[in-house]
Order: structure tokens, then C-alpha cells, then sequence
């Protein structure tokens, strides 16, 4: 989605769509097996904050636009999972509940306007901690922002291999995909 939203915006601007598109699959379709291109991993892991991401943009699908003009552009186009959302906030209120993240510091942003009425303990965030979902640490994390122990949690995602990691790790885990 990612991929697909970028090209559009050097589209929108008098960019080079096919380069930039180029760039970021590597001359494959990351984008069709729902993983993420390797800038886009570097981006999400915090190996890149919002201004190189948006200059580096910028400049492999040569157009020009200045940083604010970029977020609320990227931004905009993020569709919240309504559905996951109602389900953490109908469970903050009888759990602890702790956010994990796998978005860079621009879908962050988005997020955090989205989810601020929800009662989380705190989130963690890929670009901050430096990896991602299914990493180890990322759960890690959150269990000791909650004060519990993996095997007291559930894990809740949308995709089943995030799943199946906290499930070999000893934890309860629910693969909740509302769009199915």
C-alpha cells in the first residue's frame, strides 16, 4: 500500500512515478506479497526519520515538495482498521492494553491522532525500537510497559506468522482480521 500511495504522490506532482516505483520495489512487486521494499523496512525500523524519508522520496521520483506538504499528503491516504481499533478499545477497558507498531515515524503521526482516545498503557513503536514484528523485541517491549510476563498476554494481530512467533514464544495469540 505504501508503495502504491508514494506513486501516486510523484504522480500528483510531476514526478517520475516509474522510478520511484522502481526504487522502491527494487524491480519487484514487494508490494503484492504485502512486505515491505527494503528502504521501506530501513524506514520503518527508524534507519531513516521523516525528513530523509521524505527528501530520499523526493528525490528518486524527482519531484519537489517541501516536508509539511508531504505528511499531510502520505498521511491522508492511511486508512485506520476500524474495526482492530474498536476491538483495543472495547479491551482497554477491562485489560491492560499495550500498542505494537510496525510504521515508520510518518504513519506514527497518523496513527497516534487515531488511537489517542483508547486507553493504552503505551505503544511501541518498529521505528523507535529499531525492528519489527516478529521480532522478539517488540513484544518484549510491551509486556514490560503492561508488567506481565508473555504468558500471562494475548496477542492480537492480522497477520497469522506475527501470530504464530508470539504463540512459539508462549503466549496466547488471536489472528483478528476484520476485512475477512
Amino acid at each position: 500500500i505504501k508503495v502504491e500511495v508514494l506513486v501516486e504522490i510523484a504522480t500528483m506532482h510531476g514526478g517520475n512515478p516509474i522510478k520511484l516505483r522502481q526504487f522502491l520495489t527494487g524491480g519487484n512487486e514487494y508490494s503484492a506479497q504485502r512486505q515491505n521494499t527494503p528502504f521501506l523496512e530501513q524506514t520503518d525500523r527508524g534507519e531513516f526519520n521523516r525528513l530523509q524519508f521524505c527528501q530520499k522520496v523526493c528525490e528518486e521520483g524527482n519531484f519537489i515538495l517541501d516536508i509539511n506538504a508531504f505528511e499531510t499528503i502520505f498521511t491522508k491516504y492511511l486508512k485506520p482498521f476500524t474495526e482492530t481499533l474498536c476491538l483495543a478499545k472495547k479491551l482497554a477497558n477491562r485489560y491492560k492494553v499495550v500498542g505494537i507498531s510496525n510504521g515508520g515515524e510518518l504513519e506514527v503521526k497518523k496513527v497516534t491522532e487515531i488511537v489517542s482516545p483508547i486507553k493504552f498503557l503505551g505503544v511501541v513503536y518498529s521505528w523507535q525500537l529499531g525492528c519489527k514484528k516478529p521480532d522478539k523485541r517488540m513484544w518484549r517491549r510491551a509486556c514490560g510497559i503492561a508488567e506481565v510476563c508473555h504468558q500471562e498476554a494475548v496477542f492480537v494481530d492480522d497477520i497469522p506468522e506475527y501470530v504464530e512467533v508470539w504463540k512459539q514464544m508462549g503466549g496466547y495469540g488471536i489472528c483478528f482480521n476484520a476485512t475477512k
